[in-house]
């Protein structure tokens, strides 16, 4: 509220907590609605455009041109309101629109990116750690308006992150694997089987020499 008071040149003024006398006027239009409410279920519109017929109707014939006993004369809303001297200033579509979009803060991450609605949004690296307001219309975020200190307000469109790598390259032939046609583990096996065999084969044994009874050969 404070952001689209500012950009539309309109003075906020807040009242006191429970103190109804300070706001007379919104108290009294307010009653002029619970009023309508009322009247308007025995109708039982079947639009929103036929609901807004009829609340336009009620608050020109009910209240802004119903002489007010509070105004000089008993005067309407309505000749209190021309009766004003100052210009009627009247302002452009667009920049309501803006001045009403949602603004929220953010802290920009190290990355130099700001998050919003689980969506990524860059903002560069001069901005790291710092806080910036953004603006953005929230039936469309694929682009915001970032706002920050000592720089021109910009836009930032959504970040898309495609795949990180590429597809894989296509290895050269002396590099793919090759399936084995045997076990070298098995191969190594044998011949140290058949070094071993070699081995016993050609130790002389003489158990056979020795004489019965006798502990020397």
């Amino acid at each position: 509220m404070k952001r689209a008071c500012a950009k539309l040149d309109i003075r906020l003024i807040y009242a006191k907590p429970y103190s109804p006398e300070s706001t007379g006027k919104i108290e009294r239009f307010n009653r002029n609605i619970d009023a309508f409410l009322q009247e308007v279920r025995i109708d039982k519109p079947l639009s929103l455009e036929e609901l807004n017929k009829s609340l336009w109707t009620w608050l020109d014939m009910a209240y802004q041109n119903k002489p007010h006993s509070s105004l000089q004369g008993n005067q309407t809303p309505d000749m209190a309101y021309r009766s004003d001297i100052k210009p009627i200033r009247y302002i452009d579509a667009a920049e309501v629109h803006e001045a009403f979009m949602h603004s929220e803060k953010r802290k920009v991450d190290k990355a130099g990116c700001i998050s919003l609605s689980s969506k990524k949004y860059e903002v560069g690296s001069s901005l790291i750690g710092q806080q910036v307001t953004i603006i953005f219309d929230p039936s469309d975020i694929r682009e915001i308006t970032v706002e920050a200190e000592h720089r021109a307000p910009f836009v930032a469109k959504e970040l898309v992150i495609g795949p990180k790598v590429g597809p894989k390259a296509a290895l050269p032939g002396h590099l793919l694997e090759v399936s084995p046609k045997t076990s070298r583990l098995l191969k190594a096996c044998e011949e140290q089987s058949k070094a071993k065999e070699k081995k016993t084969r050609s130790a002389i044994s003489y158990s056979s020499l020795q004489k019965e009874g006798e502990r020397h050969v």
